[in-house]
């Protein structure tokens, strides 16, 4: 269900960005997106889905602005020219999947060890 609600919320994401709407609304719809797939999906109360979209997706920002912020100090890269070319903008997110993935394995790991 896990993959299935991934792969649903990656092609509307897609399919939202492409709307012509203001910047930033497309981000609000899809985070009653996934608190809607949270809920249904991962069969949780509305209150238990809203406190986990809104928390996942303040662990995105904040994994995004650490990450960014390094990469630029690091390679010394202007923000402005890693907005405007795509291979970095590409190669700049697989540091924050890694991330993201480490921390979720980790939490996983941590709650099996509390309930046994």
């Amino acid at each position: 269900r896990i993959v299935l609600s991934g792969c649903l919320l990656g092609v509307v994401a897609f399919l939202v960005r492409l709307l012509p709407i203001t910047f930033g609304v497309h981000t609000i719809v899809l985070i009653f997106l996934l608190i809607f797939c949270i809920n249904y999906f991962g069969k949780s109360n509305m209150l238990t889905a809203i406190m986990s979209g809104l928390l996942s997706f303040l662990t995105l920002v904040i994994v995004e602005t650490l990450v960014n912020i390094i990469i630029i100090n690091v390679f010394k890269i202007e923000p402005n020219s890693m907005i405007n070319n795509e291979f970095l903008m590409i190669i700049s997110g697989i540091p924050q999947v890694i991330l993201i993935l480490s921390t979720s394995y980790l939490v996983m790991m941590f709650r099996k060890r509390k309930t046994e």
